[in-house]
């Protein structure tokens, strides 16, 4: 099926294209919202401007492709595969991600999206703000908002989370461990059970932070007062 018999079966009120195969296509302001798409393949695609509002992109795979300026808010993503994909200026603002695969995400909103058990290559100028990232692996954050943001359970061992913004987040039982959180703000984070042995923690900003059998940079285990 291509792109043009989906368009023309959308408009006349069609919203399930399970399993659908796409190659090489070029799709643009294309609006699909609450279509169901999962189960889909997509390789070679070039996806911009578009609006996939409440899309069901769940168990998808979208390899070696680009998307950029999509809106993807409250859209279904568990469990889809993207490789060799970068994800661009997009919003996945209340996204369900949880058990996904991802590739590449810049310059996008993630606020309140579902994160749990995903795993993502890199994370780059996003906003992760209230966002649900229990048990996920990001391999690489830079310049990542993490305010409010849980992060329980999350291995970050030595990760470079300098100047990070991690205000009100939610770190218990995370691996910090010699992680650099040179000029982080901690502020009223919970670190109950947090590791942050050998952790670079200098000009860390604790003020009001929970410590709870926190293990410290140099070993010791405290508890807030």
């Amino acid at each position: 099926m291509n792109i043009e018999e989906i368009l023309q079966r959308y408009t006349a009120g069609e919203r399930d294209f399970s399993k659908c195969r796409f190659e090489k296509i070029n799709m643009y302001q294309t609006d699909l919202t609450n279509a169901n798409l999962s189960n889909s393949q997509w390789s070679y695609c070039n996806i911009k401007d578009c609006n996939f509002y409440k899309i069901n992109l769940s168990k998808a795979k979208i390899g070696d492709s680009h998307i950029i300026n999509v809106d993807f808010s409250r859209a279904n993503l568990s469990q889809a595969h993207l490789y060799r994909t970068c994800v661009e200026y997009s919003n996945l603002s209340k996204a369900n991600l949880s058990d996904a695969q991802l590739n590449i995400i810049i310059n996008s909103n993630l606020w309140n999206a579902n994160l749990t058990n995903t795993t993502i290559e890199r994370l780059q100028n996003s906003n992760l703000k209230n966002a649900n990232l229990t048990n996920s692996k990001i391999k690489i954050f830079i310049n990542t908002d993490l305010t409010g943001a849980n992060l329980a359970g999350v291995d970050l061992n030595g990760f470079d989370l300098g100047f990070s913004k991690l205000s009100g987040s939610n770190l218990s039982g995370a691996n910090l461990s010699q992680a650099n959180l040179e000029g982080a703000d901690l502020s009223c984070a919970c670190l109950t059970n947090a590791n942050l042995k050998s952790a670079v923690t200098k000009n860390v900003n604790f003020t009001d932070t929970i410590f709870c059998q926190t293990i410290m940079p140099d070993g010791s285990i405290i508890n807030s007062e």
